[in-house]
C-alpha cells in the first residue's frame, strides 16, 4: 500500500524527515498501537529518520503537540534512553505545553528540532530551498556582494568627479 506522505518541512531536518499521513493508512501500516504520532526509533514498520504524524490532528492544536512529542522523544531515544522513560519525559513536557497554553509552543519544537544537530530542512526567506543554515551563509555571501559592488560604485563616482 502506497502511503500519502505530505512531507512537513517545518519540522524536518536534513536526516530526520516529519510526515503528516492519513491516520486510517498509517494503522494498516504500523498496527492499532498507533496513536496519533510515532517515530522510526519506536515503530520498526517506520523508516529510519522518519517521524509520523496523524494528518487529521493538523486540523487543530493537536498536531504540533504531536510533534512535539515524537521530536522530544525521539531526540532521548537517540541519547540511549528507553521508549518507557524517553515517553515519561516526553509527555511531561508536552503536558507542561499544554497547560501553558500553547505559549512556547512553535520555540519547544524549535529546540527540540536543534537538539537532533541537523540542519532545519525548512524553505528559507532568501531563495525557498536550501536548509536555513545554507541559506544564512548564502545569505552573507549576497550581502558582501552588494556592499563590495556599493563600495566600488562609490569608488567609480569619486573617480569621475576628480
Amino acid at each position: 500500500m502506497k502511503l500519502d506522505k505530505k512531507l512537513l518541512p517545518e519540522y524536518s531536518t536534513q536526516s530526520v524527515k516529519v510526515y503528516s499521513i492519513p491516520q486510517t493508512q498509517i494503522i494498516r501500516h504500523v498496527g492499532i498501537k498507533f496513536t496519533g504520532g510515532g517515530h522510526s526509533r519506536v515503530y520498526p514498520e517506520i523508516p529510519d529518520g522518519e517521524i509520523w504524524i496523524a494528518r487529521e490532528l493538523f486540523a487543530t492544536m493537536e498536531g504540533k503537540y504531536y510533534v512535539l512529542h515524537e521530536w522530544h522523544e525521539y531526540n532521548k531515544m537517540g541519547l540511549g534512553l528507553s521508549y518507557d522513560d524517553a515517553h515519561v519525559l516526553s509527555n511531561r513536557i508536552e503536558g507542561k505545553a499544554r497547560k501553558d497554553h500553547d505559549a512556547q509552543l512553535d520555540e519547544l519544537i524549535k529546540k527540540e528540532i536543534i537538539k537532533c544537530g541537523d540542519a532545519p530542512s525548512e524553505r528559507s526567506h532568501f531563495n525557498g530551498t536550501l536548509s536555513l543554515y545554507q541559506d544564512n551563509k548564502l545569505h552573507h555571501l549576497h550581502h558582501k556582494k552588494i556592499h563590495r559592488n556599493e563600495h566600488r560604485r562609490n569608488v567609480n563616482a569619486l573617480t569621475i568627479s576628480r
